[in-house]
């Protein structure tokens, strides 16, 4: 059987909302993002970036009483997104999602796709990551699409992308995640939060290369921390050359200038692109006020752009 071709640029591309990009620019690009769901108390259940502008989820949050759960689209939400993009006449779906150690988004989708018997259309990806780190792979596709890079070369490029991107994460003051992602919660949360709010203690996280995360330092002072995150930058950087990246927080502009401090050194080449809000799903669980950076070699989103 011979090997599959794609010699045309006509390809949708879908994401979740935890890519943490701007609902603006996603739609400017044409990029179908599928809302991540909230459940708050009274069973009022919201929809990330359709039902909540994300920074005013911030204060919501904050001021929230009770336990706020979240969940992922289900798998007829994608069914029904899928169909209708192959109906409107694209060749083929690309559908790139938050790691599936940290959501349940790319299983559902890959459901999906397998119940449409359309597999050899729709090619669904595990970002392997999230937040700004996802958003790279998103915008990589977006600047293949526009320059009419075939769909199989968008995807192999994608996954270039995907490899070399990096994510570290310092939740919110007496917030710890696991593994997955998520708030510790429990007699174990309530006694690490209480513990920690006592002590000032912070703890820094990196998505390792399955993507979930593993705690890798921890300390009182935030502008410490974010000196670990820079050096690991600059380790990178001396070894794939000059970064890009993006600062990610939610919610605290003091603490997200806490990042830019040890930023300020001559011993690599960075260029900030952005700075992206934490998804209002992805919120409940870092807590208000995380930060983190997420970097990928620059010039590398977008290499196939031969318009650039």
């Amino acid at each position: 059987m011979s090997e599959v071709t794609y010699n045309t640029a006509s390809y949708a591309i879908v994401t979740d909302t935890a890519c943490d990009l701007p609902s603006e620019w996603l739609a400017e690009k044409n990029v179908c993002a599928v809302p991540m769901y909230i459940h708050m108390r009274r069973g009022k259940t919201l929809r990330d970036y359709v039902d909540v502008c994300v920074p005013d989820f911030y204060i919501t949050l904050a001021q929230a009483e009770g336990e706020i759960t979240t969940s992922t689209p289900s798998v007829e939400e994608y069914k029904a997104i899928y169909q209708n993009l192959l109906a409107q006449g694209y060749d083929h779906v690309i559908s790139v999602h938050a790691s599936s150690l940290l959501s349940g988004s790319y299983g559902t989708a890959v459901v999906a796709a397998r119940a449409l018997d359309a597999e050899d259309k729709i090619i669904v990806m595990d970002s392997k990551t999230v937040s700004a780190a996802q958003g790279f792979i998103v915008e990589d596709l977006v600047a293949s699409r526009s320059a009419g890079v075939s769909f199989e070369e968008a995807i192999a490029h994608a996954r270039t992308v995907r490899e070399y991107s990096r994510m570290y994460l310092v939740p919110a003051p007496g917030c710890s995640i696991g593994h997955n992602g998520r708030r510790v919660t429990g007699v174990r949360g309530k006694t690490h939060q209480l513990l920690a709010r006592m002590s000032g203690t912070r703890e820094l996280f990196m998505l390792d290369e399955n993507g979930g995360f593993i705690r890798i330092s921890s300390g009182k002072l935030l502008v410490r921390l974010a000196g670990a995150i820079v050096r690991e930058m600059s380790v990178y950087s001396h070894e794939h050359g000059p970064v890009a990246y993006a600062e990610i927080g939610s919610g605290m502009p003091r603490d997200l200038a806490m990042v830019e401090k040890p930023m300020n050194t001559n011993e690599f080449e960075k260029r900030r692109i952005r700075i992206s809000n934490v998804c209002a799903a992805a919120a409940v669980h870092v807590g208000v006020g995380a930060i983190g950076v997420a970097f990928v070699p620059d010039g590398l989103i977008g290499a196939l752009d031969t318009s650039m």
